[in-house]
C-alpha cells in the first residue's frame, strides 16, 4: 500500500513560501528568456504534484500543459510517476524535481552538483525554480482545494483524505500572517545573496 507524505507543518509551509518568493523573479525570466520552455516547466509541475497529491494543483497544471500542446498521454504518465514519454535530455530534471518533493522541499548538494554537471548553471537555477514554486503551490493547494469542495461542486476541488476542517482553516488563516513576512524575508536574503534553496 501506498503510504502518502504527511502535510506541511507550519515551519515547511513558511520556508516553502520564502523559497517560492526567493525563486519567482528567476523563473519569470527563465520562462521570458526561453532559458526553461513551457513544455518542460509543465512536466517539471506535474512531476512535482504527482510525489505531493495535490488535486487542485493536477487538475490545473493538466488543463495548461493540455492548451501548451503537450499529450494526454504524457500528462497521465507523469501524473502516475512514469517518464517514457519525457524527452531523454530532461529526465534526470524530473527525477531531481521528484528527489526535492520527497526531501520536502530540500536538495541535497550531491544531487544539486549532478544537475549543474548535466545542464549548464543558468537551466539548473530555472529547475530549481520551478521546483520550489510548484512545492509551495501544492503546499497550500491541498488544503484550500480540500477546503473549498466542502463549499462548491467544483470539480476541480477535492477533499484531501489526509486533511481536515481544523488543519484547513489553520493554513487559511496562518497564511494571512506568513505572506508579507516571507516577502519581506525573500527580499532581505535577494539583497544579502543568500542560497535559493534549503540544503543539506
Amino acid at each position: 500500500m501506498l503510504v502518502k507524505k504527511e502535510l506541511a507543518s507550519f515551519s515547511e509551509r513558511y520556508n516553502r513560501l520564502y523559497y517560492a518568493f526567493r525563486n519567482i523573479p528567476n523563473w519569470r525570466q527563465s520562462i521570458k528568456k526561453g532559458v526553461l520552455s513551457k513544455h518542460f516547466n509543465s512536466r517539471i509541475m506535474l512531476a512535482v504534484t504527482e510525489v505531493n497529491g495535490c488535486a487542485v494543483c493536477s487538475y490545473g497544471h493538466t488543463t495548461m500543459a493540455l492548451e501548451s500542446g503537450m499529450s494526454q498521454l504524457e500528462i497521465n504518465e507523469l501524473l502516475g510517476g512514469g517518464m517514457t514519454e519525457v524527452p531523454l535530455d530532461e529526465q534526470m530534471a524530473i527525477l531531481f524535481a521528484q528527489h526535492v518533493a520527497d526531501n520536502n522541499g530540500k536538495v541535497s548538494k550531491k544531487s544539486w552538483h549532478n544537475l549543474v554537471k548535466e545542464y549548464d548553471g543558468k537551466l539548473s537555477k530555472a529547475i530549481l525554480s520551478s521546483t520550489q514554486i510548484i512545492m509551495m503551490g501544492n503546499t497550500f493547494g491541498i488544503p484550500i482545494g480540500s477546503f473549498l469542495s466542502r463549499v462548491t461542486t467544483n470539480e476541480a476541488f477535492k477533499k484531501d483524505d489526509r486533511s481536515t476542517i481544523y488543519y484547513e482553516l489553520g493554513v487559511i488563516l496562518s497564511l494571512i500572517g506568513m505572506l508579507p513576512v516571507a516577502l519581506v524575508h525573500s527580499i532581505v536574503a535577494s539583497a544579502l545573496k543568500l542560497p535559493i534553496a534549503d540544503c543539506y
